[in-house]
């Protein structure tokens, strides 16, 4: 379950990388 928070957690920062990268 550990595994899963921070595996949800490095895909939300990935995503706000790539919104980022986008501006």
């Amino acid at each position: 379950m550990f595994l899963l928070l921070m595996r949800r957690i490095f895909s939300l920062r990935v995503t706000l990388d790539e919104d980022w990268s986008l501006i």
